[in-house]
């Protein structure tokens, strides 16, 4: 129990310091007028701005340095 408090706070605290960030660019290519038709050549690749892409970005916030070593009460 002693150590678990402990862990559980540095937990909480270095949780606040991350962010992640989620981008989707459907709405966008539904919305160019340059991505409505489709490529006139067979088996050509549509322009890279009309390829609908979502994902997330995740940072981590400053890079804190945690040791974790047994040094202390």
């Amino acid at each position: 129990m002693r150590r678990t408090v402990p862990l559980s706070l540095l937990v909480v605290a270095l949780a606040g310091c991350a962010s992640a960030e989620y981008h989707d660019n459907a709405a966008e290519v539904a919305r160019d007028p340059r991505c409505i038709d489709k490529p006139s050549t067979p088996g050509q690749a549509p322009a890279p701005w009309c390829q609908p892409a979502a994902g997330t970005r995740w940072s981590s916030g400053k890079g804190a340095k945690v040791e974790f070593g047994g040094g202390g009460g």
